[in-house]
């Protein structure tokens, strides 16, 4: 589940009510087509929402700098990306290969233990009010997302004091 693609099966199927009836007590309980419509819109949901973000400053030739990030497993030092200049204009942000939800008592129900990172598509974009940049990103690993800065001539370049983002999804 997430933040990986579910689907309604995940969440125990289509439900029924206790002996076909309606909910007994409609003040404690969940009517069955309530909750099949709830557990399939989170399903569905599953399929295309971001699942992180990360905000960075590139500088030049030098190393870029993370300003901000924020995923669905939390924004913790513990969970954040790294983003790396591996090129003229071209970079990685990787996030954790693996994960944990806000579940982690493995006693209680619905624990499933770390949870591994599988990006499927990235978006990202230049914040510079002054200059624009063209940026292009694509998933290279299930945690990886690589990316391209063009100038206005098309050419890959090193933007000084820029700031990017990436949206995977």
């Amino acid at each position: 589940m997430l933040p990986n693609p579910a689907s309604l099966a995940n969440y125990g199927g289509q439900l029924e009510n206790y002996q076909g009836t309606a909910a007994i007590d409609a003040t404690t309980d969940l009517d069955a087509s309530a909750g099949n419509n709830a557990f399939n819109d989170v399903a569905m949901m599953t399929r295309t929402c971001p699942r992180a973000m990360a905000r960075f400053t590139w500088s030049g030739t030098g190393a870029p700098t993370l300003v901000s990030h924020f995923a669905m497993w939390g924004n913790a030092n513990a969970v954040a990306p790294t983003v790396a200049r591996t090129n003229t204009g071209q970079g990685t942000v990787t996030w954790p290969s693996s994960v944990s939800d806000d579940m982690i008592d493995p006693t209680k129900p619905g624990y499933i233990g770390p949870i591994a990172v599988n990006l499927h598509a990235s978006t990202g974009e230049c914040k510079s009010l002054v200059t624009q940049y063209s940026f292009q990103s694509n998933i290279t690993s299930a945690n990886v997302v690589s990316f391209a800065i063009f100038n206005a001539s098309g050419s890959l370049t090193d933007p000084t004091t820029v700031d990017f983002v990436v949206v995977a999804y």
